[in-house]
């Protein structure tokens, strides 16, 4: 969590540092540990975040095989986002890539075909 003491007296406590006691600051700097302490939770790992960049990338141009189809099924609904999910991968896969851009493209996929099935 990125918030300075200062910035927790002011926002959490609604009390300026240079008004607060000694007693009071200690008692806020102890309140202000235990949130740090609890802010720090773990990220959830993406779901295919185990798999190699190869691997990735077999993936995705099977996802785009799969969006071109929806998108020729899917002619009269809004498919934005699903061919733009197909432009974005293509240019990956036509250069060298970082994983976690691969993965944002497999979750750009991912809402693009939430995108199509929940239009009616």
């Amino acid at each position: 969590m990125a918030i300075t003491f200062e910035e927790y007296c002011e926002d959490f406590l609604d009390q300026h540092i240079g008004l607060m006691s000694e007693a009071e600051r200690n008692e806020a700097y102890a309140g202000y540990k235990i949130l740090l302490q609890k802010s720090k939770t773990t990220t959830a790992k993406h779901p295919d975040s185990h798999l190699k960049v190869n691997e990735l990338r077999l993936k995705i141009e099977r996802l785009i095989d799969g969006q071109k189809i929806s998108i020729e099924r899917n002619a009269e609904k809004d498919v934005s986002l699903a061919r733009l999910f197909i432009r974005q991968a293509t240019a990956a896969l036509s250069e060298k890539t970082k994983k976690s851009e691969l993965l944002e493209l497999i979750d750009l996929n991912s809402d693009a075909s939430r995108q199509i099935n929940l239009q009616q």
